[in-house]
């Protein structure tokens, strides 16, 4: 995860009081360290139920990959129709 991506998530996962934001408790720092590696667990390449995020899946039943896209996961539209694989690591486009 890049830096941009952390600020993004820390935005989200932590709700101020205030518009200070110069103060985190060490167990809300801990919480958040373990909410970033499950993000990063998510993305390496294991056998899931359904899609963990948007990217290239591998299917079980045909053996074809599929591009599979965030709306799709939000909507549940993968769940109990086979195991994926995924996601799939892809070369940068130049």
């Amino acid at each position: 995860m890049n830096r941009t991506e952390i600020k993004f998530e820390f935005d989200k996962f932590f709700d101020f009081p205030s518009k200070d934001q110069s103060s985190v408790t060490s167990v809300s720092a801990l919480l958040f360290a373990e909410h970033i590696a499950q993000l990063e667990r998510s993305k390496a390449p294991a056998w899931h139920d359904a899609p963990t995020c948007a990217g290239m899946w591998l299917n079980s039943i045909n053996m074809q990959t599929e591009v599979v896209k965030q709306r799709h996961i939000d909507a549940c539209s993968y769940v109990g129709i086979t195991r994926w694989y995924g996601p799939i690591p892809q070369e940068p486009s130049t």
